[in-house]
């Protein structure tokens, strides 16, 4: 039990380091004469998202595993939770699809849109691996399912409150705390049922990659904004659903 309390801790500093990181990275970029949303924001986010996914690979080597946080056996058929959410992303990257070609791109846009692919991927690597593979594997093995869900919501969401550090503004901020911990209180339901990380890393870094793609192509374009807003109602709906079964002791594949 020590030893699973210290990895507690560990994770708790792990989740309070990356937000620490990260909150000084969007006061640099702002400093850079960026603020958030831009995707030329990833002119000066990209190295920082490089150094945020070594300290969680090193915090995942150092003091847990691989396969303890989330890269284990794939349950496939689970995978079924997620079609909805992949139907909308399909959507979306239509639109940014169909956006560029319609506009089309400078070269200094496709450079720019290469460079948010690689910051985004970071992204979704580095935030699943903190958020859902170790902040809530440490505490699904002393709290219930619940709670550790809770937990690493509440965590992810405050993960986002940096982001006024880069220029976003206080009621956009707010809006975006809600959005976050219902996105990771739906993520830490599916990774009960999935038991495997990387789907939900893709599906982060798809998700991020075509709202900033879509924003290089067509700055004024408000489709995609309308999409998020539409995949909201999908993750009420999916975060009450798998509530339901988690409660009728369906809900999870990760043993007690």
């Amino acid at each position: 039990m020590k030893n699973v309390t210290t990895k507690q801790k560990i994770a708790v500093l792990g989740a309070v380091t990356y937000t620490t990181i990260i909150g000084v990275g969007m006061y640099l970029m702002q400093l850079s004469g960026a603020t958030y949303g831009q995707p030329k924001m990833v002119n000066t986010l990209w190295v920082v998202e490089i150094t945020l996914t070594a300290i969680t690979v090193f915090f995942t080597v150092k003091y847990f595993s691989w396969k303890e946080v989330g890269f284990s056996k794939l349950q496939t058929k689970q995978l079924l939770w997620m079609v909805p959410s992949i139907i909308l992303l399909v959507v979306m990257w239509a639109v940014v699809i169909s956006l560029s070609a319609k506009n089309g791109l400078s070269n200094e846009q496709v450079s720019l849109i290469y460079l948010v692919g690689f910051t985004t991927l970071l992204v979704g690597f580095s935030e699943e691996l903190m958020y859902r593979g170790i902040l809530l594997n440490s505490f699904l093995k002393t709290r219930s399912k619940t709670s550790a869900i809770l937990i690493s919501a509440v965590g992810f969401s405050l993960l986002h409150s940096v982001n006024i550090l880069g220029g976003l503004g206080v009621g956009q901020m707010l809006v975006q705390l809600i959005f976050t911990f219902m996105f990771g209180l739906l993520f830490a339901l599916l990774y009960l049922r999935i038991k495997n990380l990387i789907p939900l890393i893709i599906f982060h870094w798809l998700w991020d990659f075509a709202l900033f793609a879509g924003t290089v192509a067509s700055p004024e374009d408000e489709t995609l904004g309308s999409l998020s807003s539409v995949h909201l109602i999908i993750q009420v709906v999916l975060i009450l659903v798998l509530f339901i079964y988690l409660k009728k002791g369906k809900g999870s594949h990760i043993s007690e």
